[in-house]
């Protein structure tokens, strides 16, 4: 939720001010993001590269709204002639444990092997806790891919966790 009259106030105060977060020309202040056309296609690539030709993408509601790698991730693969399921958990709604058990029901109905990109490492690494709880093999029958890679979040992760990196440091 946006304090819409401290993003005045910031407008007004002669000081540049960026945005880091939320849809582009959020409260009007200009934006910088990561490209996340190439996120969508590094992880096509990645996956195609290992064989795959069935895809997957693991997100949140947020995502109907930015950014919209989810929705590039399904085109990018629809265009190449191949499908792509697409999952929007209800994240802040949700209890973790409920959330996972909702995930694992999802994964368990795609056709095997697939190559899954999440939203995010945190998201990734609730995908990698789903596979567990619904019994399916990383990365032989699901391939799990996150982004920004979050050392902590990979090396932490059972298997460890591939990601994309976004180098937020020279974005910003």
């Amino acid at each position: 939720r946006q304090d819409q009259q401290f993003l005045k106030e910031l407008n007004e105060s002669g000081v540049p001010v960026v945005s880091l977060s939320g849809p582009p020309g959020t409260g009007g202040l200009p934006a910088v993001r990561a490209n996340q056309e190439a996120v969508a296609e590094l992880a096509i690539n990645h996956f195609r590269e290992r064989g795959f030709v069935r895809f997957a993408y693991c997100g949140d509601a947020r995502e109907k709204i930015w950014p919209p790698t989810g929705e590039l991730f399904r085109k990018l693969a629809e265009s190449g002639g191949y499908t792509c399921d697409v999952y929007f958990a209800a994240y802040e709604r949700e209890a973790r444990a409920l959330r996972i058990g909702h995930m694992a029901k999802w994964l368990r109905t795609l056709p095997k092997p697939v190559g899954l990109l999440a939203r995010d490492d945190l998201r990734a690494r609730e995908v990698l806790d789903a596979c567990r709880v619904a019994g399916l093999h990383v990365p032989d029958e699901i391939a799990v891919l996150g982004v920004n890679d979050d050392e902590l979040i990979c090396e932490m992760a059972n298997p460890p966790l591939s990601s994309i990196m976004q180098n937020a440091r020279r974005i910003g």
